[in-house]
């Protein structure tokens, strides 16, 4: 990272490298997925969850790495339209679930490569369904509430939980709540902590150091 030349190109910030514009989420989103799939490489079809994976952007990168998989997401119905409409383009050969199409159950993670859902069906998940969850970005944009509801779902369906959020500022809303931090999460006690560190990509997002940036990554 150190020898690389930081540019804006557009509204986007990133690194030329061979020639071509990568942009800065690009790059590290590449660095994390490598890092996650140390992971999963020895699961024969992992079994991956997301709450709030946008426009699939970063999923994409390790998704990718993996010839066989189970991919579910929960998500705004507004933005599950937009990742379905990407997934479907890259992976026609796969077998999707979308919302309405057919019941999600204990049985579809072994029925379907992609599950895209709302949200609220996060409740459905059985109790030790997914081998990672992940979530960037979203549990600390929540009401404390919410968030504590999404954490105990997650802990209860999975084995890994892999997070980005705020660490140090929380965020505080117009009504006087506020989110909570990565240390006020209720992560249940059979989870130990395996690494932790500044997400470098928001450190850089800018086009330059932002010194207040307080994304960890969990």
């Amino acid at each position: 990272v150190s020898n690389l030349n930081f540019f804006k190109h557009g509204n986007q910030s990133g690194a030329y490298v061979n020639g071509q514009f990568i942009s800065v989420s690009s790059f590290f989103n590449e660095i994390n997925a490598s890092n996650i799939y140390k992971l999963l490489k020895n699961i024969d079809t992992p079994k991956i969850a997301e709450l709030g994976a946008g426009d699939g952007n970063f999923i994409y990168f390790l998704l990718r790495k993996l010839n066989k998989f189970t991919y579910i997401n929960f998500d705004l119905p507004e933005v599950l339209s937009i990742l379905s409409y990407n997934f479907l383009l890259e992976w026609p050969d796969k077998k999707f679930l979308l919302y309405g199409e057919n019941e999600f159950n204990s049985l579809s993670t072994n029925k379907y490569d992609f599950i895209l859902q709302p949200s609220w069906e996060i409740e459905k998940l059985s109790k030790d369904s997914a081998d990672l969850f992940i979530n960037k970005n979203s549990l600390g944009e929540m009401s404390d509430d919410a968030c504590k509801n999404f954490v105990e779902h997650i802990c209860k369906a999975s084995r890994y939980f892999y997070h980005m959020n705020h660490d140090n500022f929380r965020n505080v809303y117009v009504d006087g709540s506020h989110g909570l931090l990565s240390s006020e999460f209720p992560i249940t006690s059979d989870f130990s902590l395996i690494y932790r560190y500044p997400d470098l990509g928001h450190l850089l997002q800018s086009g330059r150091i932002d010194y207040y940036m307080d994304i960890f990554i969990h």
